[in-house]
This record gives C-alpha cells, sequence and structure tokens, in this order.
C-alpha cells in the first residue's frame, strides 16, 4: 500500500478519463481486486447476487 495526498489521488482519478465518477476504479490494498464505484453501489444494493 502507498500514501499519498488528496491531490494525488484527486489527479489519479481524473487521469482515469472516465466519463462518471461511478466508474473510476480502485485496487483493494487488502485482496488486490479491481472494483468501480459502480461495482461497489450494486454490491450494497443487491448483496445477494
Amino acid at each position: 500500500m502507498r500514501t499519498i495526498t488528496i491531490e494525488q489521488f484527486h489527479r489519479e482519478l481524473r487521469a482515469q478519463g472516465v466519463a462518471s465518477h461511478d466508474d473510476v476504479a480502485f485496487c483493494c490494498p487488502m485482496c488486490g481486486t479491481v472494483q468501480s464505484a459502480r461495482d461497489l453501489k450494486l454490491e450494497v444494493e443487491t448483496p445477494e447476487r
């Protein structure tokens, strides 16, 4: 895991070049799974899929 400033975090999100904030991707520091905010929202809305 690495530590970055909030400004660096925002730059890295913008660099992904996605149209919606829901589509920015994050890598879980625990398991390495890459998920978007959209994926996380779907999981919260439908946890029994």
